[in-house]
């Protein structure tokens, strides 16, 4: 059983996520945050396989998050979101070390095909992997 972190500011949209995420077999939601209070401290304690992360964090940038989680955690994967699909945050979140940018008008098609890939499975266009920038 793979283990998922989610982390956004938005309950409606971290609520439909745990949904969409729970329905997926083998895959349990261990942890959620709407705050940016100790966050690594958090993680650190829930050692999730996977952290799903809004770029639009309040009071921390997500981008330094996710660079402080791949230092501690190189094996934990990262996936940022977005309501935008910004050249910039697909560049400085592989500067970081994030997996991937789920763009979040599409989660709903692209969630399980993102997870099937990375833990592996095949590619969808609609998911923007870091990797390939």
């Amino acid at each position: 059983m793979k283990s998922a972190f989610l982390i956004d500011d938005h309950i409606v949209f971290r609520n439909g996520l745990r949904m969409m995420l729970e329905a997926i077999p083998g895959l349990q939601v261990t942890g959620e945050s709407s705050s940016t209070v100790d966050l690594v401290g958090v993680i650190s304690a829930a050692r999730p396989d996977i952290v799903f992360m809004d770029v639009h964090l309040q009071k921390v940038n997500c981008f330094t998050l996710t660079a402080r989680l791949h230092q501690l955690f190189p094996d934990m994967l990262i996936v940022l979101m977005s309501m935008f699909s910004e050249l910039g945050y697909q560049v400085d979140g592989k500067q970081a070390g994030a997996n991937a940018i789920l763009f979040k008008p599409s989660v709903g098609d692209s969630l399980e095909n993102l997870l099937n890939t990375l833990l592996p499975g095949e590619f969808n266009p609609r998911v923007k992997f870091l990797s390939d920038l």
